[in-house]
């Protein structure tokens, strides 16, 4: 059983995929929990780092029909950590760009919605002879 608030990664098949437990639970072998000390790291930094690192983390895996990473792999990353204070900055001023990133996904998820409204009923009122 995992605790809530632990990073997962992904270390077969989608190799890379992060995510911090909001409940605890228990997942397979195909995913890694870490519990990051907090007096050195914030889990978020660490999450973004992976998030960040994930193209290269893919490039050092192994396997032909699936790709797969293990533990060891990933104790050998060298993950440069900066102050606690900074990576607590770093987290800020991400979730900050990653909340303007779905702000900006949603309003254009709502405007491309509009304008298949908008090209319907002009087909239709085209078509039934309305124009």
């Amino acid at each position: 059983m995992w605790s809530k608030g632990t990073l997962c990664i992904t270390i077969a098949a989608n190799i890379g995929e992060t995510a911090i437990l909001q409940f605890d639970a228990c997942f397979p072998d195909s995913v890694v929990g870490i519990e990051v000390d907090k007096k050195m790291a914030d889990t978020k930094f660490v999450n973004y780092y992976f998030v960040s690192s994930k193209e290269a983390i893919n490039d050092i895996a192994y396997g032909t029909a699936q790709k797969n990473i293990n533990v060891a792999i990933l104790e050998d990353l060298d993950i440069k950590i900066p102050s606690l204070l900074e990576q607590q900055n770093i987290v800020v001023r991400l979730d900050g760009m990653s909340l303007n990133c779905q702000n900006l996904q949603t309003k254009y998820e709502q405007e491309l919605a509009e304008y298949e409204a908008l090209k319907q009923s002009i087909l239709r009122k085209a078509f039934s002879g309305e124009l």
